[in-house]
C-alpha cells in the first residue's frame, strides 16, 4: 500500500510504502513532510494506492490539518 500526501498545488509532501495483508487496514499520517517538519495549517490531498494480485485500487481524500 502506498500513501502520498500532496499540497493542493500538486507538490508531493510525504509518501510511505506499507506492507499489508488481506483484511481491514488503518493508516495514520503525523502531519509532517518528508523532511520531518510539520506542514502548515490547511487542506491536503491524500492519495492511497493498494495493489493486489488481481487488481489495483486507488483512493483520494481531502484532509484538513489543524493544530
Amino acid at each position: 500500500m502506498w500513501l502520498g500526501v500532496f499540497a493542493l498545488s500538486g507538490r508531493l509532501l510525504y509518501e510511505q510504502m506499507l506492507e499489508v495483508v488481506a483484511g481491514p487496514q488503518a493508516l495514520a499520517w503525523d502531519g509532517k513532510d518528508r523532511a520531518g517538519r510539520l506542514v502548515p495549517l490547511g487542506m491536503y490531498l491524500l492519495h492511497i494506492q493498494i495493489s493486489g494480485d488481481a487488481r489495483q485500487q486507488s483512493l483520494r481524500h481531502i484532509a484538513s490539518v489543524v493544530y
